[in-house]
């Protein structure tokens, strides 16, 4: 999201999360560091968990994204980093085996992206973007 808001051509950044609270606070971090760039753009959040199609689906038709940028998982790999050396040597192997945990969330993703009747993901390059951000992981 931080690269993303700095980046050109994108004049409109939605981002998504499941907690509220933390999900605009991201939002905030990466506009203002922006605006220090001097890259100005349009920020807006909405409370979206990715688990329920249908409100996603929707959530998707209302912003109509140019883009999707899906950076959603229920096995983050930051994770293990505050566990004791014994718990996070298992985390660390039980990672070897995430990939469902990782595909999860993206598949109700691309659920909801097809319900919703989006084009976005085969849009031609627009002069102005609007990148529809899933910011982060899911707490379960």
């Amino acid at each position: 999201l931080e690269l993303l808001a700095r980046c050109d051509g994108i004049s409109k950044i939605v981002t998504c999360d499941n907690r509220e609270e933390w999900g605009i606070k991201k939002t905030h971090t990466a506009a203002e560091g922006a605006i220090l760039q001097g890259k100005y753009k349009t920020f807006e959040f909405h409370k979206c968990d990715a688990r329920n199609i249908d409100a996603t689906a929707e959530l998707i038709r209302s912003v109509n994204p140019t883009v999707i940028y899906n950076n959603m998982t229920l096995a983050s790999w930051w994770v293990g980093r505050g566990l004791s050396a014994d718990k996070g040597k298992k985390w660390d192997r039980m990672m070897a085996l995430s990939y469902p945990l990782h595909s999860a969330l993206t598949i109700k993703l691309m659920q909801a992206v097809k319900e919703s009747g989006t084009n976005a993901p085969r849009s031609p390059r627009p002069k102005i973007i609007t990148l529809l951000a899933i910011i982060t992981s899911l707490n379960v």
